[in-house]
């Protein structure tokens, strides 16, 4: 099950990878260790190490809540579990580890439990509910506000949440449920207003502003977002956690583009977490090389005589208004990032193509994203964002993702 484990986490911190050149034999014993310059996980499990590796510093609190999938895997050592039921094993411990970790409320961790025992099983368990339920026909959205004080109110969450009356009452967007620490309900929360200037999904904007409380969402797609300080930490999709540590990720995906404007890193990482999680998909391409005529290298020249493509290129730059990427409205940047075709952009931010069409291999049109994404890689950055909702970097026309957000 160790290998399960391992497979998972890489796939928990984006950027991870486990290191194939490392001796495989330890003679320390079982545990997890953090390795030199902080820069890897070291987990040993009967004499053999997992180094798990990525070029920033993993901490504490992450060596911690590893430590505790390997306490429960031994749990089930040298038991005969088939592949599925492993792999939904260490979904459950992962689900408990991540969901105490990101409720602590600055607790020492391994004194979580002092908050409430049902608290972190009854939330969790209540969102799976409606994950796989709908109401009237239609999947729901959930909000939930967990303030770090002790209320007075006698009425608790948790005898409301799965009856059929609390599925309208919030929808994770404008609309919450406060509790305290201990799953009474405090009351109900109503926020209008969307921010461009977040490093939160667009649509979940509109509570940056909260700080000391923790923010769990189940939006209809069946995303579970966990979000504090104004950041999202946590989101699940499908079976598998993903961490965001924002600046780490910015880095990544812009390294190499030669990208000096801040704001237009953010811009980037932005478009691709709120078509992310719209489902959407786009690919977006950064060219740092300004002798290249993009036209020319990229567009097949017949699609640049087509009268349909002209007339869309005509639309979508009057809808630009000859901004940068970094200057739209980010709701505006989300919807011609989802366009059919590629957003093409130079390392200034300068809207180079929106929707294009590029040439695929030996001057095909079309092809998938990926394909796509590889193709303008050769000019600098290539970024895919799925209907999936997973991201991929792309870098020198390599057809192997150099970065990926599950």
């Amino acid at each position: 099950m160790i290998e399960e484990l391992v497979d998972y986490l890489c796939k928990l911190f984006p950027g991870t990878n486990l290191d194939l050149k490392t001796n495989k034999r330890s003679n320390e014993e079982n545990g997890v260790y953090i390795g030199k310059g902080n820069k890897s996980l070291e987990i040993i499990h009967d004499k053999k190490l997992y180094r798990i590796i990525r070029p920033e510093n993993f901490s504490k609190i992450e060596e911690k809540c590893v430590k505790k999938a390997l306490l429960k895997i031994y749990s089930f050592e040298n038991k005969d579990i088939n592949p599925l039921m492993k792999k939904v094993i260490i979904e459950n411990f992962l689900d408990s580890i991540i969901l105490e970790e990101f409720i602590g409320f600055n607790q020492k961790f391994d004194d979580i439990n002092k908050y409430s025992d049902q608290l972190f099983d009854e939330i969790l368990n209540s969102i799976y509910f409606w994950r796989n339920k709908t109401y009237e026909g239609n999947k729901i959205s959930i909000g939930i506000i967990i303030t770090p004080e002790k209320n007075d109110s006698e009425i608790s969450i948790f005898d409301t949440i799965r009856s059929d009356y609390f599925a309208p009452i919030t929808d994770g967007m404008n609309s919450f449920i406060r509790i305290d620490m201990y799953g009474k309900i405090i009351g109900y929360e109503q926020f209008d207003q969307f921010y461009d200037n977040t490093l939160l999904p667009y649509r979940f904007s509109t509570i940056k502003e909260l700080r000391k409380e923790k923010v769990i969402i189940l939006t209809r797609m069946g995303d579970i977002l966990l979000i504090s300080d104004g950041s999202l930490r946590y989101s699940k999709k499908s079976r598998q956690w993903i961490q965001y540590h924002a600046e780490k990720i910015i880095m990544r995906l812009t390294a190499r583009a030669n990208i000096k404007d801040n704001q237009l890193k953010y811009a980037i990482y932005q478009t691709g977490l709120d078509v992310s999680f719209a489902k959407t998909g786009c690919v977006i391409g950064v060219i740092n090389d300004a002798n290249i005529n993009f036209n020319e290298n990229l567009i097949d020249s017949e699609m640049i005589k087509d009268s349909r493509y002209i007339k869309k290129v005509e639309i979508l730059n009057k809808l630009s208004n000859k901004k940068r990427f970094q200057d739209l409205r980010r709701l505006l940047r989300k919807e011609m990032a989802g366009i059919d075709g590629c957003f093409a952009i130079d390392n200034e931010g300068n809207i180079i193509s929106i929707g294009a069409i590029l040439k695929i291999g030996g001057g095909s049109l079309g092809g998938g994203r990926t394909a796509a994404a590889v193709a303008i890689s050769k000019y600098g950055i290539g970024i895919k964002v799925s209907e999936d909702g997973y991201i991929q970097l792309f870098r020198d026309g390599h057809k192997e993702e150099a970065f990926r957000i599950e």
